[in-house]
């Protein structure tokens, strides 16, 4: 009985931890909007900052950083995002991508 009230309480931490479903992203170069994006659509969008050009993906609902110029590809390793409150950013290349709305929890305190 337990372990089965223990086992349904883990498969709702997911849940919990996620925003509600993104409906747009907005992609910023240095704190300026440059575009929002539907993530209704699927399309490829280019930035360029100044280390050069990154590319921004969206599709099946989620969007992702595809490829940049920064050294570590950090943001590229970030994967795909798609909740209200969710970001990626490219520090290198000062290029932030963000899906707005407020997400369900703001921080988790243990």
């Amino acid at each position: 009985m337990i372990l089965g009230i223990l086992v349904a309480s883990a498969s709702f931490i997911p849940w919990l931890q996620s925003g509600r479903p993104g409906q747009a992203a907005i992609v910023r170069l240095e704190n300026e909007v440059v575009a929002t994006l539907s993530l209704k659509n699927e399309v490829e969008y280019s930035v360029w900052g100044p280390l050069g050009e990154t590319v921004v993906q969206v599709k099946d609902g989620k969007v992702r950083v595809l490829s940049d110029p920064g050294p570590q590809q950090l943001c590229v390793r970030q994967g795909w995002i798609s909740r209200a409150g969710d970001m990626l950013v490219c520090l290198p290349n000062r290029v932030m991508v963000h899906i707005p709305g407020a997400p369900v929890f703001d921080g988790v305190v243990k």
